[in-house]
Order: C-alpha cells, then structure tokens, then sequence
C-alpha cells in the first residue's frame, strides 16, 4: 500500500514539529516554517498549504501553527 503525497507531507512536517517539541509553541512554529523554507521546494509547500486551505487536521500544534507563518511568508 503507498501513501499519497498529502499523507507523505503531513507525515513530514508532524516528524520535524516533534523534532522541535523542546521549544515553546511559538519558537517551535518559527523554526518548523524556518526548516521547511529552506529545505522544502516550493512546489510542495505550496500543496501542503493548499491541503490545508481549511483545516489543520492531523497535524502536531507546532506544525499546525506554522501553516500560518508559511501562509504568510508566501503572500509577501
């Protein structure tokens, strides 16, 4: 059984947001949007926002807190 690519990014961001769980929330979202704009290509952070266009669903509060921080970097 494969697992689709929204599933394969959920699954990557939730294993770098527990990688940075020793932070307080808000650093922790910091350096998670950090770490997914410099090694993420920008295809993909764009379907991972767009898969979470309407809900954070699945995801560690860290991460789902750096959606929003991702979501602002890429309008500027």
């Amino acid at each position: 059984m494969s697992i689709s690519t929204a599933e394969h990014l959920d699954s990557m961001i939730n294993d770098i947001a527990r990688n940075h769980c020793y932070l307080s929330p808000d650093d922790a979202a910091v350096a998670i949007a950090a770490h997914i704009r410099r090694f993420w290509a920008p295809s993909m952070i764009e379907q991972f926002l767009a898969q979470h266009e309407d809900s954070n669903n699945g995801l560690e509060p860290g991460a789902a807190q750096s959606v929003a921080l991702l979501r602002a970097q890429t309008t500027l």
